[in-house]
């Protein structure tokens, strides 16, 4: 599976041959402060664990819940989906992350708005949401750029190590 987002950017399944690179753009300690489970620093076999993960869901689309998101067909970040269970069935929790270089160049905005019309067009949910670590501004604004609402701000939320973490809640309802 590929997406073409526009002339050089699309998203699609993770390849064996995304492992190096993928292990070179996540040893980012930006990337380890604003996400929740991406280790630092992030190693080859780290990369090779997720990727084979990834590529044992791919034998069956329906699981399916992480994209390796390319430049001219280099992976340059990821983007991905967390359905809740239970009643909130219908809503998903997103997250992305974005090498170094590609950054504040408008990619992610780009991406985050196609994979949430993607999401929406496909039925799969009513509601979509994100959570940004105080300080991740720039998080922030891709999500309001893509006309998420900040529904609230959610005091000690996550546990990473022994910090325990604020964050903004943010939301997109299908229209």
């Amino acid at each position: 599976m590929n997406l073409k987002i526009d002339d050089h950017l699309s998203f699609g399944y993770f390849s064996l041959n995304d492992i190096r690179p993928l292990a070179e753009f996540m040893n980012d300690s930006t990337i380890y402060n604003n996400t929740l489970t991406v280790p630092y620093p992030y190693t080859i076999h780290d990369a090779e664990v997720f990727i084979s993960a990834q590529i044992k869901k791919q034998q069956n689309e329906d699981d399916v819940d992480s994209f390796a998101l390319r430049y001219d067909g280099k992976i340059i970040g990821c983007i991905g989906f967390m359905p809740k269970g239970g009643s909130q069935k219908y809503i998903a929790e997103i997250g992305y992350s974005l090498s170094e270089y590609y950054r504040n160049k408008g990619i992610m905005t780009k991406t985050v708005g196609f994979f949430c019309n993607m999401l929406f067009e496909k039925n799969l949910f009513e509601k979509l949401t994100a959570c940004t670590f105080i300080g991740n501004v720039a998080s922030e604004q891709v999500l309001e750029k893509n006309g998420f609402v900040q529904e609230g701000f959610l005091s000690k939320n996550y546990k990473k190590g022994d910090k325990y973490l604020d964050c903004r809640l943010y939301a997109l309802v299908k229209e």
